[in-house]
């Protein structure tokens, strides 16, 4: 059977497959089939490039069977030969240019390689040539997610649904953009279907109490299911923390007594992990807390610690105030003690590092996120023109957070204490007013730095002036209007 890749296969799931040069000779086989099938068990071995070669000789025996075209290059998109790759789909295409399963393919090398517009006429190639196109509908979602193009993406989800009800990575695509737009009840529903479609091994217990972080292994397929009891407007948080060596991406649901997922999280905590941090329960009753995986990976252990409000309750350690990125917007690179920012020429560990980022310097968002290595990456460009890929957050430092701008509007943002307004920008100006938390206020100027900090002159909404900080112990003071309001 012919196959088409989703690009979730490529970025998340890539093979870590043997690469031992075991050349064949092709006088070994007697016909193409018996090459293909030889293929086939050495990859699933592990090796890679035997595998390869034994195509090789399948195409020797039958230069127009496109399916051991098509097996090899996916093949060699695995080794990360991707020219290679390409010339085989460019092979079939250019003898069969209705083969919907080669555009997809080739449109996946072309999105890996950031060529996303030679990406986007691919894909739009495949849909119209293939005769089942959930998943080409799919890897265009993924172009226009990481655009901001949330309607479209939402669009192609839906088609690919249409097409094949059963295709679960459209579901786990679904709720990660009704989160970008917002649509919460829709974001449950979706990654409650993900969870369905994509389990196969269900692992049930009770929670009599609160868990001080317990341990579970995860892998690919399984879910674990809480059961417990609860009362209205009890105030429960959750984190499921992934272990450092894990390849994990942690998912949290919670189920009313009829099934429906009311709450839900992917990536609130730090790197890629979950919180649900106090979720006030609607009713008394029964409900389920599920922990599985999301997709940017499924295998490892994952601590999981749930207080249920209880008196002398569990600290949730994971509790971490991600801030909202957008593409096409402005970010500001915050690291501490020193460090400076990688940006590579990939979304991923793998890639080069290309040029750092001092704290402080200024970036356009222009694509993502996208989960690669148990991080977010975006696609970022400096005030210099340079254009490279960076994560979002490590540990527990937000690493690229939207930047406040002149003109602008900012929320107070400091636990519920007021924040001082000077005179002038320094701790030796008179204190002119103190503003409460919440409180909007226009950005007036560009701001300067003294005694430490970096001050903006700002107004208030009923017309007060005065010059406070933006960060105080590294927590921000101020936080742009555009990120509370979306």
């Amino acid at each position: 059977m012919i196959r088409r890749l989703s690009v979730f296969m490529i970025m998340v799931g890539l093979l870590s497959l043997s690469m031992v040069a075991m050349a064949q000779s092709c006088d070994d086989f007697t016909t193409g089939e018996d090459a293909y099938d030889e293929a086939l068990a050495k990859f699933d071995d592990g090796f890679l490039q035997d595998a390869i070669d034994a195509l090789s000789c399948a195409i020797e025996f039958e230069p127009e069977n496109w399916d051991y075209w098509n097996q090899r290059g996916i093949y060699r998109e695995d080794a990360g030969d991707y020219d290679l790759a390409m010339l085989d789909y460019n092979t079939i295409l250019e003898s069969e240019p209705e083969a919907g399963y080669a555009w997809n393919n080739r449109g996946n090398i072309h999105y890996y390689l950031g060529q996303i517009e030679n990406a986007l006429d691919d894909y739009e190639q495949a849909i119209a040539y293939d005769e089942i196109p959930d998943i080409p509908y799919y890897n265009r979602s993924l172009i226009y997610y990481e655009q901001g193009e949330y309607e479209l993406a939402e669009s192609d989800l839906l088609q690919s649904i249409e097409f094949n009800s059963e295709y679960n990575n459209s579901y786990l695509m679904l709720a990660i953009v009704y989160t970008r737009l917002n649509d919460e009840g829709q974001e449950h529903y979706y990654f409650a279907e993900w969870i369905d479609l994509n389990t196969t091994e269900t692992i049930e217990d009770t929670l009599a109490g609160s868990v001080d972080g317990a341990v579970y292994d995860m892998v690919e397929g399984r879910e674990y299911r809480f059961a417990f009891e609860g009362t209205a407007g009890q105030e429960i948080s959750i984190s499921a923390q992934a272990d450092s060596s894990a390849d994990v991406d942690p998912l949290l649901i919670i189920l009313d007594e009829n099934g429906f997922p009311i709450m839900s999280d992917d990536d609130s905590g730090v790197n890629l992990n979950a919180v649900i941090s106090q979720y006030a329960l609607p009713e008394e009753g029964a409900y389920t807390l599920i922990l599985s995986h999301a997709g940017g990976g499924s295998t490892g252990d994952v601590t999981l610690t749930v207080d249920l409000g209880e008196e002398g309750g569990i600290e949730i350690v994971e509790r971490f105030a991600t801030f909202n990125l957008f593409v096409n917007d402005l970010a500001e690179v915050y690291t501490t003690g020193g460090d400076r920012l990688n940006v590579r020429s990939g979304p991923g560990l793998d890639f080069d590092v290309v040029f750092q980022l001092d704290p402080g310097s200024l970036v356009t968002l222009l694509e993502g996120p996208r989960k690669v290595d148990g991080y977010a990456w975006w696609n970022i460009r400096d005030e210099d023109g340079n254009v490279g890929w960076s994560v979002e957050r490590v540990d527990e430092e937000q690493t690229l957070q939207l930047a406040l701008l002149v003109g602008d509007d900012a929320v107070i943002t400091t636990g519920g204490d007021k924040l001082n307004v000077r005179t002038g920008a320094g701790t030796g100006n008179d204190l002119a007013f103190q503003i409460d938390e919440g409180a909007r206020v226009t950005l007036l100027e560009v701001p300067e730095v003294a005694n430490g900090f970096r001050w903006w002159k700002i107004r208030t909404e009923d017309g007060q002036e005065g010059w406070t900080i933006d960060r105080f112990d590294g927590d921000r003071m101020l936080i742009p209007a555009r990120e509370v309001d979306s």
